[in-house]
Parts: C-alpha cells; sequence; structure tokens
C-alpha cells in the first residue's frame, strides 16, 4: 500500500539492510523494500553489498529513482553502498574501505532546513577495537565541527559499544554557523 497521508517529499527517511551479496539480492531488494512497503525512502543504506574492487568495472547495482554510492570490500564480505534519492542533493564526506571495515558518508544538502549526515558501515568480525576506535573518532568529528545532533550522537555510540551487530546505518543533523 502506498503511503498517501503524507507529502514524502517534505520528509526525510532511512531504511538499512544487510542484503548478503547484492549481486544476488538486488532484485529481491526491491521486490520487498519498493513494492511492498510502497514507501520512498530519502536514504537505503545497504551493509556486506560483497561488491569488491574487481566488480566495479562491469556490475553497476541500480534502483529506479534513486542514485548509488559504495565502497567496495577488500575481502569476501563486507562492502556498504547507499541508494539516495534522485530528488536530494549530497555530497560524499568520506569513503574508507579496510579489512576492518567500510564506511561510506554523505551529507545530505537542504534549502531552508538542517542538512543531514548519513552513514553507512560494516565492520568484519577479525576487528571489532579497530572498527570502535574509528566509529567513536568518526561521531566524534561530526559531533564537533560546527555540526548539530550532539546527543544523538553519544546514545548512538552508547548503543553500538560492545554489540553484535555487523553493520548501522546512522544520521546526524547539520547546522552551518
Amino acid at each position: 500500500m502506498k503511503n498517501s497521508s503524507h507529502d514524502t517529499n517534505d520528509l526525510f527517511s532511512l531504511f538499512h539492510g544487510n542484503v548478503r551479496s547484492l549481486k544476488r539480492n538486488n532484485e529481491n531488494l526491491q521486490t520487498r523494500l519498493l513494492n511492498e512497503l510502497g514507501y520512498p525512502f530519502s536514504i537505503i543504506g545497504i551493509t556486506e553489498t560483497r561488491i569488491t574492487e574487481n566488480d566495479q568495472s562491469d556490475y553497476h547495482p541500480s534502483i529506479p529513482g534513486y542514485r548509488f554510492e559504495f565502497v567496495p570490500t577488500p575481502l569476501a564480505a563486507g562492502g556498504v553502498g547507499m541508494f539516495i534519492g534522485e530528488n536530494v542533493k549530497y555530497r560524499v564526506i568520506e569513503k574508507i574501505s579496510s579489512r576492518a571495515f567500510q564506511a561510506l558518508c554523505v551529507e545530505l544538502q537542504f534549502e531552508m532546513k538542517s542538512n543531514i549526515i548519513c552513514g553507512v558501515i560494516y565492520w568484519q568480525h577479525n576487528s571489532p577495537e579497530s572498527f570502535q576506535t574509528y566509529f567513536d573518532e568518526t561521531l566524534e568529528k561530526f559531533s564537533t565541527s560546527g555540526k548539530n545532533g550532539n546527543n544523538y550522537l553519544k546514545l548512538r555510540r552508547k548503543d553500538v559499544s560492545g554489540s553484535l551487530i555487523h553493520g548501522i546505518t546512522f544520521s546526524a543533523s547539520v547546522t552551518h554557523f
């Protein structure tokens, strides 16, 4: 059922899914997410895309109405991607790929509203300490660089610390001074 009670152009929405291979499951993602939910998310964060550096030249995932940004994985598992609504203005602010984790952060830019930083991160089972250091430093960087949303960021840091989860999509509002 389509969402008809709100003007979705004025709303920000975020969805996160672990697809365990975007090549194998992109069609299933589209069927379940777009057709069954019938809601046009602003951002669809994807973990465990399993897109490797070798795949970059011959594989171009797409969902109608979205642009795709990604960070490949150097391993057999991992990798992150973000489907960004075609009407959303954004800039990529960080792309990192290591054997410990992969991360993609973008700043969504809105007129007459606060910008929003969104990130999607996948961390491998082999190095939770490396991921935690990166995550803490990234959240600190966003919360102390003239960006708003400090309470949210501190809450998320607490939620992730010691977690058994291996992927997360996050957002924070941004106010430029």
